[in-house]
């Protein structure tokens, strides 16, 4: 069950290279409400969560204990990882006002982040709901229970005393964990790191270009990337978009504007 909101009418939809990058952020919880795995992922500018459900047979100490064939995944763009960080901070500051808050996916897709109380679980979940359209009524419903006793660290230990120290819980880690990337997702999709990056990198890049452009030479090959003009002489003029990007020889491509697809022809490339 894949749940999202983009779409596009274009129908002329090109094939492009689009890195899928899995976060190592991913928990899993054998003795919640509804045991079962919470994983994150990167694609087409879009953060996907997913809660796979326990494999019926599986056993706590088997290697493949999730069934990722029938996980619930939804997608979120940077402006609705923002909004759920903000509701998970709400039901955190108000426990004795509210008992979940979340956003709506798409159609019929619910991501919510909740006390437990309203499924009895004893620490707080994150739930994905598919939601009838006509009734409200959740037809389907995943949840993952975060792991409340399970992080722990030890504090004044004393090595003339061994057996006498501290352990201290950490019962909202997992949950501190999920906050972080929403946040980090949401402000990395401004641009301003990935610029920052591009920005101190370029003087490396500009070294690798020139060793290109010698062996492109020595080949024969002609090149005219980023507006770049090659010389009668055979040696490119290297002019990057960061160093000149007012040149006249500079020029904004003319396939930059923002990309966005419908969640079948997301399915399709990821596959």
């Amino acid at each position: 069950m894949a749940l999202g909101d983009y779409s596009n009418n274009d129908n002329s939809r090109k094939k492009y290279y689009e890195p899928q990058v899995y976060s190592k952020y991913g928990t899993s919880n054998t003795d919640g409400v509804d045991p079962s795995a919470l994983s994150y992922s990167f694609f087409n500018g879009l953060l996907k969560i997913s809660i796979a459900p326990m494999l019926p047979s599986a056993k706590p100490d088997d290697k493949q204990l999730w069934d990722h064939q029938n996980e619930a995944s939804i997608w979120l763009p940077h402006f609705k990882a923002k909004l759920l960080l903000d509701e998970i901070n709400y039901v955190q500051a108000h426990p004795d006002e509210v008992n979940n808050g979340g956003i709506i996916i798409g159609e019929e897709g619910l991501i919510s982040f909740s006390n437990g109380k309203e499924i009895g679980a004893s620490s707080p979940c994150l739930i994905i709901r598919k939601i009838d359209q006509n009734t409200g009524e959740a037809t389907s419903v995943y949840a993952y229970q975060f792991k409340a006793d399970y992080y722990k660290t030890v504090r004044n230990y004393n090595p003339a005393d061994p057996s006498n120290f501290e352990f201290v819980d950490h019962p909202i880690f997992e949950i501190e964990q999920f906050k972080e990337l929403l946040r980090t997702y949401s402000s990395s999709m401004s641009g301003a790191a990935a610029y920052a990056q591009m920005y101190y990198e370029r003087f490396e890049t500009n070294r690798t270009r020139t060793k290109l452009e010698l062996i492109m030479d020595k080949l024969g090959i002609e090149s005219a990337e980023y507006g770049r003009q090659r010389t009668s002489s055979g040696g490119g003029q290297n002019k990057s978009y960061f160093n000149n990007a007012a040149g006249k020889n500079n020029s904004i491509p003319s396939n930059t504007g923002m990309r966005s697809t419908t969640m079948d022809a997301l399915a399709d490339d990821i596959e």
